[in-house]
């Protein structure tokens, strides 16, 4: 029985990230075992840079202590205005100077800002599927 999904790879990871994160890595596992190449395209997809600007309050201030500043500086480069200054906002006083410095002043590869985002986004992936940070208004388990 073959199956098609009209929407592609990030439409299916969108589908995904409505589930809890054990149905999630539920549906993964299964998928994995179908067709492991397609279960690890989407959950490569599973989440993006900016949703660090959707955590709760605990679960950002848990990933600044797990991440250097350099590394989620970096990793917002490419992102919108609109978002660096979000994640701004939310930086401590002491760590705003240095975020800018690197956000503006640093000129550096687009492979570096992917390396840095590849890194955060395993953090970030790692603590949301097993239930440790959240995003806010999320339903907790």
């Amino acid at each position: 029985m073959s199956m098609s999904f009209k929407g592609g790879i990030k439409e299916a990871a969108k589908l995904l990230m409505g589930l809890l994160p054990e149905k999630r890595m539920k549906v993964l596992r299964l998928m994995q075992k179908i067709n492991p190449q397609l279960a690890l395209q989407i959950g490569d997809n599973l989440y993006e840079i900016n949703d660090i600007l959707r955590l709760e309050t605990r679960s950002f201030n848990e990933l600044l202590k797990s991440v250097a500043i350099i590394d989620l500086a970096l990793s917002f480069k490419l992102s919108t205005e609109e978002d660096k200054n979000s994640l701004l906002k939310r930086l401590p006083k002491l760590n705003q100077q240095e975020f800018n410095e690197v956000l503006y002043e640093h000129k550096v590869s687009k492979d570096k800002v992917l390396l840095a985002q590849s890194k955060i986004l395993k953090i970030l992936g790692e603590q949301i599927d097993s239930a440790v940070w959240f995003f806010e208004n999320s339903d907790r388990v």
